[in-house]
């Protein structure tokens, strides 16, 4: 199943990399689009049609058909693609609180601060209660910050920000986490991924990757992880690098100390594909177009 999963969470992309290794070699080997995507696992197409699209007005692009008679619906946020793969009700759910459990936790989405009212009116209009706001600074420009959850309990956060504000942060997004261990996390994302470090200080550790932003905070040992692959978990499960030389990421990550979950293999004739597990079980997956 896993292999089956993996080409569909391929977009297209170009050219490859030589194969010669270098422990300092930057990653991620010709990342297309400069961002990071993030893969779900869904209950219900509909639910997921209504809020992503219809409600927080996020363009669709067009859905993949899988194996078992289930989809894929594909959502942009700037170049962020969320890919959501539409199973079964009994995966194991993440639990309520932002700090009730480790793995990938939340999605952090920025829009105009002009589209803030008719989100709001369509959110009223389905029944879901609207986030209450707080107004605040980020690198200096005004944001409104709002956080609520989808139909299947994801949390979603929203910073409304104001137009003259939007050059500086269009496409952005950030993924957020949670870990037990913030050094470790640290690490697995600059020594490993190479990730770059913008904040390492204080509850919540900040790192990029192009337009991704990816933040994590310290969740106790003793809470679960709720982490795994599609088919294993309600949510979010996966982060996605779409890059170009999957075989030179393996050997690199392999180099630096990194864990392989899944070692690469071909779809067909179309792609390949790898995943590494982080701490916590978190897993980011690689694939490339052959």
């Amino acid at each position: 199943m896993k292999k089956f999963i993996g080409f569909f969470l391929i977009i297209a992309l170009l050219g490859s990399s030589g194969n010669c290794l270098d422990a300092n070699a930057s990653l991620p080997f010709g990342l297309i689009n400069n961002s990071l995507n993030i893969v779900y696992s869904a209950t219900d197409i509909r639910k997921t049609e209504i809020f992503y699209g219809e409600t927080l007005g996020l363009e669709r692009i067009e859905d993949v058909r899988l194996p078992g008679n289930r989809t894929m619906l594909r959502y942009l946020v700037g170049k962020t693609e969320l890919k959501f793969i539409v199973g079964k009700e009994d995966h194991i759910k993440n639990s309520d609180g932002l700090f009730d459990s480790r793995g990938i936790r939340q999605l952090t989405i920025l829009l105009p601060m002009e589209k803030k009212e008719v989100i709001f009116k369509r959110m009223n209009a389905i029944g879901l209660t609207t986030p209450r706001l707080t107004m605040e600074k980020m690198n200096k420009i005004s944001v409104s910050r709002g956080l609520f959850k989808d139909y299947d309990g994801n949390h979603i956060e929203i910073l409304f920000v104001n137009n003259d504000s939007l050059d500086f942060v269009i496409g952005k997004t950030h993924i957020g986490l949670g870990v037990s261990d913030m050094n470790a996390m640290g690490e697995f994302l600059n020594k490993i991924l190479g990730f770059e470090s913008i904040e390492e200080n204080g509850s919540l550790h900040r790192y990029n990757m192009g337009l991704t932003q990816v933040k994590f905070w310290e969740v106790p040992i003793s809470k679960p992880s709720i982490t795994g692959m599609p088919d294993e978990i309600l949510g979010m499960s996966m982060i996605q690098f779409v890059i170009s030389d999957v075989i030179a990421a393996r050997d690199l990550i392999a180099l630096r100390g990194g864990k392989i979950h899944t070692e690469p293999y071909f779809v067909g004739d179309l792609a390949i594909i790898m995943i590494v597990e982080g701490p916590d079980g978190i897993l980011v997956e690689f694939g490339a177009a052959l």
